[in-house]
């Protein structure tokens, strides 16, 4: 399912049995999402380097993707070959629930898996010439009572809060940091609790995570 520019949604029961594809793909400034009580099954044999199971994508959205509840889904991946395998991917939301989700994440050779990333592309949205949006850095995040089972012969990332941004700052891109009131805004009112992590790596492996511009 590819959905863009929504607002009022319910994907709620659905059972996706794909091979190298993504099961939902949100895009644009998306509001009022639910995604509830659905069964996903995804098996990546190396079609495509890249595998979601929710990927909600916000680059050079107008505005934020706001209100989305994520709730009671099951969710499991095996990627054989290709880069990574992520089961929630959320870039830049505002007011998002994650909870009471079930997660199995396994990958091979040189995979990495992720079972929940936040992102924050705003400030290099800002950077793109003729920009008019107001997409902000995500803040009232909300990620609790899911549980995750990762297993992966490379790296493995539970919950992982990060900017594109926090490893430095583009010297060519300096001057737009002073026209960006509304990035670097990731302490605000994010919240991860009581989830269940059990995850095992022959690699590495990061069971909560987070880093923040400075």
């Amino acid at each position: 399912i590819t959905i863009g520019e929504v607002d009022g949604l319910i994907i709620n029961g659905l059972k996706f049995d794909n091979t190298d594809k993504d099961a939902i793909d949100l895009n644009g400034a998306v509001q009022g999402v639910m995604i509830t009580n659905n069964n996903i099954n995804i098996v990546g044999n190396g079609d495509t380097d890249y595998l979601y199971a929710i990927n909600l994508m916000s680059w050079g959205a107008l505005t934020h993707p706001d209100n989305i509840v994520i709730y009671f889904n099951n969710i499991t991946m095996d990627m054989s070959a290709g880069a990574m395998a992520e089961a929630i991917y959320l870039d830049s939301p505002t007011n998002a629930f994650v909870k009471y989700n079930n997660v199995t994440v396994i990958t091979h050779g040189d995979v990495f898996a992720y079972r929940i990333q936040v992102a924050d592309s705003a400030q290099y949205v800002y950077y793109e010439e003729g920009y008019l949006g107001n997409i902000t850095s995500p803040h009232d995040i909300f990620i609790s009572e899911n549980t995750f089972n990762l297993y992966s012969e490379y790296m493995v990332y539970g919950i992982t809060v990060l900017s594109f941004g926090a490893d430095g700052y583009d010297e060519e891109y300096l001057d737009f940091d002073f026209y960006m009131p509304h990035c670097y805004a990731f302490e605000l009112n994010t919240e991860i609790s009581n989830n269940t992590v059990n995850a095992l790596s022959t690699k590495g492996l990061i069971g909560i995570a987070g880093q923040i511009y400075d």
